[in-house]
């Protein structure tokens, strides 16, 4: 399974995906997702799901079963948008309650052991400093997740269109 979390307008992915993509499973802006409360009922009371049922609240064990999620994201401040940074914090059922400690680094401990791809395609970023820290960011997004490899890929807005099917497909 390949899930894809992308903050492009309608518009805009049917340039990208002309002939859709019905086997991957997507979320955008256009699905409600809602924001983390920080309840930690994904931890205890339902380990593994969110209490909040909305688009993204199976995506914990959803990653759990998929081979690569793909991040296609507007670079903000050398971060991911908005919208894609809601929907990573909603991968917190991912990951259980306890801490470890990984290359000097303490994390929390993932609930499943099978790493997946990390692809991450950042478009409207053309300063290097912000390019810097978003490589950054999503390399330690990947350790988070103890993810089995990471590729960030960066491309201007008019680039986009013709590079997002190629370097995710």
């Amino acid at each position: 399974m390949k899930i894809l979390l992308h903050d492009l307008s309608p518009d805009e992915f049917s340039q990208i995906f002309p002939g859709g993509i019905s086997e991957i499973r997507t979320i955008g802006p256009k699905d409600k997702v809602h924001a983390c409360v920080g309840c930690r009922s994904c931890w205890l009371k339902m380990p593994g799901e969110c209490p909040i049922h909305d688009r993204a609240g199976r995506l914990g064990t959803e990653l759990s079963a998929t081979d690569e999620l793909w991040i296609i994201s507007a670079c903000t401040y050398g971060c991911v948008s908005p919208f894609i940074k809601k929907v990573v914090d909603r991968m917190m059922p991912y990951q259980t309650p306890f801490l470890e400690i990984q290359d000097n680094e303490t994390r929390f401990k993932n609930r499943y052991s099978d790493g997946f791809l990390l692809k991450v395609l950042f478009y409207g970023c053309d300063d290097t400093g912000e390019r810097k820290y978003a490589d950054e960011y999503v390399k330690r997004l990947g350790k988070s997740l103890g993810v089995s490899d990471v590729i960030t890929y960066f491309c201007s807005d008019d680039e986009l269109m013709a590079l997002g099917n190629e370097v995710l497909l």
